[in-house]
């Protein structure tokens, strides 16, 4: 793909992910055409919602910049303290993911929209939501499907992940919870259900956003969203 007239005419600006729309300045990786051809019996219905994001200086620290959209419903540090400490989540392991992928705990910019971090080779823990491990509700992870000068990010082939695929997350403590892909949809940035991926009741499960669908030059950024859900593995 080097040289595309698409990679040729972008510039280096900056990223911009989250709110649950994850969108990228650099089409590189598109999801295959039946991306979503997984989505499970019943899913919920879609809610409109949006996530934008802007710059940040650092090279590793969370940031909001273009990319999936993930709101949650109060996102504010102070709007739901843990009962209980929470371990969180520090490496992803799986099924098309390359290698171990470092996971940082992310929170919610000033514009409302979920940080993500700046390189496409880490991916966001949502911080205020569940995680891994705990005995309800959904665990976030976001990131860049792919960025302009890294190339592919850690998520991008997510968009292959078949259902039973197996994902494994090593905890800050050192224990491992490990997850069965039951689910993968593609869904436009406008009508992400972000009420049920982000929920902190019900059963527990691991939830995995990136970018997808198609590039859209005129406002460079991807169209749709690539959702994944796993199930801890029996």
């Amino acid at each position: 793909m080097t040289g595309s007239p698409r990679r040729s005419a972008l510039s280096a600006a900056g990223l911009a992910v989250v709110g649950v729309a994850l969108t990228s300045w650099w089409g590189l990786s598109q999801p295959p055409p039946d991306a979503g051809a997984l989505a499970p019996a019943g899913a919920p219905p879609a809610t409109t919602t949006t996530l934008d994001a802007g710059a940040s200086p650092g090279a590793t620290a969370p940031v909001a910049v273009p990319g999936p959209v993930l709101a949650a419903r109060d996102a504010s540090p102070g709007a739901a303290p843990a009962a209980t400490p929470v371990v969180a989540p520090a490496v992803l392991r799986g099924h098309e993911v390359p290698g171990d992928v470092a996971l940082l705990p992310v929170g919610v910019s000033d514009a409302g929209a979920m940080e993500l971090p700046r390189s496409g080779r880490d991916v966001g823990w949502y911080r205020f939501g569940a995680a891994p491990g705990d005995p309800r509700g959904s665990a976030v992870l976001a990131g860049h499907v792919d960025t302009l000068g890294e190339g592919p990010g850690a998520l991008a082939g997510t968009t292959r992940l078949e259902v039973g695929d197996p994902l494994q997350v090593e905890r800050a403590d050192g224990s491992l919870v490990d997850y069965a892909v039951s689910a993968r949809v593609l869904v436009g940035k406008d009508e992400l259900p972000t009420a049920d991926l982000f929920t902190r009741s019900g059963a527990p499960r691991l939830v995995l956003i990136t970018c997808g669908g198609d590039w859209r030059e005129d406002v460079r950024s991807y169209d749709a969203n690539v959702v994944v859900t796993a199930e801890p593995a029996p």
